[in-house]
């Protein structure tokens, strides 16, 4: 049986709220294929389709139809630390057991140090010929140069042992607790954040909002439809 595993790790909700919105959209594509409808849109929640802010539904290019025999299944990350750390020698084997190689697995990362966070890649680097379509928040320009790195980090990461079938990125926040003392360091120092840079901060609070999500949802679609035509 073919099966789509969502896994999760978060810290701030970005990640969290990325991978449930990714569910979500797979969970109506799955349940409209069940059902035969043949509509020419998603029928996206109102929280992610944004239609309270004036945001357009998405619409199909082509039609994505997950099969009658897949499996949709959503995890945090957390669930398998013990088993990534070696903490959980019982269930290390159950582990490798959980993915097979028809597994489609969704890892939805945040950015750390121009790459993944430690979890996400303690997971990468414990598969081997998986299929891999990864999703990353980072609270900076998704489409700068930063960004490109975060991807092709990620990309290098996935490659290594693994088939990377794409990645993407996704604006965030920050945690405004978890940086504000930086505001007080003196400019010379690495850390420090200018007023420039608190406000930019500031203006992220509101994402990832819907447009984010809908173009998560639109990569995925895309991806997704390659294999599942």
């Amino acid at each position: 049986m073919k099966k789509i595993k969502i896994i999760y790790s978060s810290i701030t909700g970005n990640t969290k709220k990325v991978a449930e919105s990714v569910f979500d959209f797979l969970d109506v594509s799955y349940r409209k294929d069940k059902n035969t409808k043949d509509d020419k849109e998603s029928q996206l929640p109102d929280k992610i389709a944004g239609k309270d802010k004036g945001v357009h539904t998405l619409s199909y290019g082509e039609k994505l139809r997950l099969p009658h025999t897949a499996k949709l299944e959503l995890f945090d990350i957390k669930n398998f630390t013990g088993a990534l750390y070696g903490a959980d020698k019982e269930n290390s084997r159950t582990f490798c057991d959980f993915f097979s190689d028809d597994d489609i697995i969704i890892i939805c990362f945040w950015c750390r140090r121009s790459g993944m966070d430690d979890l996400s890649l303690s997971l990468i680097e414990s598969l081997s010929n998986k299929k891999i379509l990864a999703i990353g928040t980072l609270s900076g320009d998704a489409k700068g140069q930063y960004g490109y790195r975060v991807k092709e980090n990620a990309k290098n990461a996935i490659s290594h042992n693994n088939q990377c079938i794409g990645v993407h990125l996704c604006q965030g926040h920050s945690n405004l607790k978890r940086i504000e003392s930086r505001r007080h360091l003196n400019p010379g120092e690495p850390k420090y954040i200018s007023p420039e840079k608190w406000l930019r901060h500031l203006n992220m609070q509101h994402h990832p909002d819907a447009h984010d999500i809908k173009e998560v949802l639109r990569f995925v679609q895309c991806t997704l439809l390659h294999y599942f035509k």
